[in-house]
């Protein structure tokens, strides 16, 4: 599987499942507007995100808007609570609210590339396509210049 078209949202659903089940990435990225369409606060994926994080990967989310993170996902606030040291939320400046794209890498190993926030049209790709480099590089770009943290740090002494 090189490169594997999606054109449902229950295709959609299926490769993130996949993909938050691979059992090999130390990190998870995510771009995306506000989570709604990974439905990350489903039991499933509450719990294979809760395995990835207790199995060392770390967790770096970059949000167009943070809002229904912040009051509308209390499961996944929960989870994120408990591995704070290895989960980092980030929004984005307004400035790029144009951006229309989502997300979800798994290290150097799978990338699902949603084209539009409002359609399944997506794309699975694999260490083989070279696109995953690109897309890599592109969520490190989106990831400079976000800011305002969501998960609240405590002050060490």
């Amino acid at each position: 599987m090189s490169r594997q078209l999606i054109t449902t949202w229950g295709d959609y659903t299926a490769a993130a499942d996949r993909l938050l089940a691979h059992p090999e990435p130390r990190e998870l990225l995510i771009h995306d507007q506000d989570l709604q369409m990974l439905r990350l606060e489903s039991s499933e994926r509450i719990a294979a995100l809760s395995q990835r994080l207790a199995e060392g990967c770390t967790l770096r989310i970059a949000l167009r808007d943070g809002s229904p993170f912040q009051g509308r996902q209390p499961r996944l606030n929960a989870l994120f609570e408990t591995w704070r040291h290895r989960v980092q939320i980030r929004t984005l400046p307004e400035t790029f609210a144009h951006l229309r794209d989502s997300l979800l890498i798994t290290g150097h190993e799978l990338a699902l590339i949603r084209f539009d926030k409002d359609q399944p049209r997506a794309v699975v790709l694999d260490s083989q396509e070279p696109d995953l480099g690109q897309y890599r590089s592109r969520f490190e770009e989106i990831w400079q210049i976000c800011h305002d943290d969501l998960l609240p740090r405590p002050l060490g002494l």
